[in-house]
């Protein structure tokens, strides 16, 4: 049987993983995945996190459910947090050794979904399906179109509540959905860059291209990269801004992008 209910699912995905795996035999393969896997898993089941399943160098995670969680995407968002930090510590180590390293990219959604055990009648599996399901797996991939590491949907900030520092990236479409949905990057507590300045000026960079001002979001997304070089949102738009420069977008274009890949 299954029940509706309001949770927050979680997609992860190990980036750098096809590279690294092509140097390493299926012994060292396995050994990979367990040492990013195991604390990972640990860090989502410390969270209350429901551990849903693990595909090839990807897992799938889910808060408010079995057990209604009324803080279930503050819950995954401090566990995204958590994540990336962990990441960056392995990566570290890994460096000193002379080992690969891994990244990590996550996709987060809030809403309705139905839960309950899902297969054949010899096999089964408690899990999630549904539209809130999909819409996080396409934010997980959507990091690869804005170089970022962790994205969120406006449902899922919004249901966080207060306390997280967030940039809003984009109004996007996904690949399946009619229904437009605006995306932020979620940033963790202690970045490098000091982000009052560099996050203001994206702002301005954004509101310019919205209003189809190209000079002006140019020279804001410039400013960006000073002060934060190869920042992945800021070249995409860069990029944009200068394809709109030389052929302008169709009459009645809103600024909403399609996202038409995974």
């Amino acid at each position: 049987g299954g029940e509706e209910v309001v949770v927050t699912a979680m997609f992860a995905d190990l980036r750098g993983f096809s590279q690294a795996a092509a140097s390493l035999s299926p012994q060292g393969l396995i050994q990979l995945l367990n040492e990013y896997f195991s604390p990972l898993t640990d860090l989502i089941l410390a969270q209350g996190g429901t551990l849903d399943k693990y595909v090839a160098d990807s897992l799938m995670a889910f808060w408010g459910a079995p057990l209604p969680q009324p803080d279930h995407a503050r819950r995954a968002c401090q566990t995204a947090l958590a994540l990336q930090e962990l990441i960056a510590r392995l990566a570290r180590e890994r460096h000193s050794q002379g080992l690969p390293s891994l990244g990590l990219r996550l996709g987060l959604h809030s809403g309705p979904a139905v839960a309950g055990n899902v297969g054949s009648h010899d096999r089964f599996n408690y899990t999630i399906l549904g539209d809130t399901v999909n819409v996080a797996s396409r934010l997980e991939g959507a990091n690869r179109v804005f170089g970022t590491d962790t994205i969120l949907s406006d449902a899922t900030r919004i249901r966080a509540g207060s306390g997280f520092l967030v940039r809003e990236l984009d109004t996007v479409q996904v690949h399946g959905r009619l229904q437009a949905l605006t995306i932020f990057e979620l940033l963790p507590d202690n970045p490098e860059t000091p982000p009052t300045v560099w996050l203001s000026l994206f702002k301005a960079g954004r509101l310019a291209y919205l209003k189809g001002d190209w000079p002006l979001a140019c020279r804001c997304f410039e400013e960006v990269l000073h002060h934060k070089p190869q920042d992945g949102p800021a070249l995409l738009y860069l990029e944009r801004c200068r394809e709109f420069q030389a052929t302008p977008p169709p009459p009645g274009w809103n600024g909403t992008t399609l996202l038409d890949g995974k």
